[in-house]
């Protein structure tokens, strides 16, 4: 667990071991085009298998593309480990930054826990300025676009956006993860260092209910403009008319919480 946090919050890390993991499957997996994405598969993988999920890459990438209304040009390439040890994230991991390889790697596709579009929709979105909107666009599209198919990367009681804003809710409940949550809410800094996966499961839970209100009452296009600018808070409050805390507020009393 140490190890994994280490690798998602360092930058220079991150793109040494991907860079790495990228060399050691380009000499071992199998390669395969589709429309959109180049997959490199395990090589014990028959050409019926990997022309599947090739083809429901290519659908992940149309589906993140429809959901942001934003084209990604470059063909993505997604690199299937078969290990656990190297953890589905894109090139970079939190720190990954417009000029970084369109690049995901995914692991947990054999149990179906690969969480393939929520790690699209980070490369079809772009830049970024902050993490809170970032894996919450992420996690919602996932909510939206698969109902009742989250994958265990958020150990969530949730499948769809309702139960989702119910988890958000057990969260803000507890006077032990409150504090926490409205800090996050507070300051949607463009990086957080998380000292254990459940306190990253809090995170995404709170940051997709309330990105899921931020694309409602917003709209996407809207939403996705502040998204990719260096302060999305001001940008949201310039477009809205409306402060951040009034947005916070108004939220919480939407949950209920």
């Amino acid at each position: 667990m140490i190890a994994i946090l280490l690798f998602l919050a360092t930058t220079a890390l991150a793109s040494s071991q991907d860079d790495a993991a990228i060399a050691a499957m380009h000499a071992t997996h199998v390669k395969s085009a589709g429309a959109r994405v180049v997959v490199w598969a395990p090589p014990a993988w028959p050409a019926e298998k990997r022309a599947g999920v090739t083809a429901s890459l290519d659908r992940a990438v149309a589906q993140a593309e429809t959901a942001l209304g934003k084209k990604h040009e470059a063909p993505i390439e997604y690199y299937i480990s078969d290990s656990d040890d190297l953890p589905s994230h894109v090139y970079g991991g939190y720190a990954h930054a417009a000029g970084d390889p369109p690049v995901v790697f995914l692991s947990g596709l054999d149990s179906g826990e690969a969480p393939h579009l929520h790690e699209t929709v980070h490369l079809v979105g772009g830049e970024f300025g902050s993490l809170l909107l970032r894996e919450g666009i992420a996690t919602y599209v996932q909510f939206v676009v698969q109902p009742g198919k989250m994958r265990p990367l958020v150990k969530l009681e949730a499948t769809d956006l309702e139960s989702l804003d119910k988890a958000a809710a057990r969260i803000l409940g507890k006077p032990q993860t409150r504090e926490q949550a409205l800090g996050w809410l507070a300051r949607p800094a463009k990086s957080v260092t998380f000292t254990s996966r459940p306190e990253r499961g809090m995170f995404y839970a709170v940051s997709a209910s309330f990105t899921a209100h931020l694309v409602k009452e917003l709209g996407m296009s809207a939403f996705m403009e502040a998204y990719g600018s260096e302060n999305p808070v001001a940008a949201i409050e310039r477009r809205s008319g409306k402060p951040w805390r009034q947005w916070t507020d108004e939220w919480l009393k939407k949950i209920g919480a």
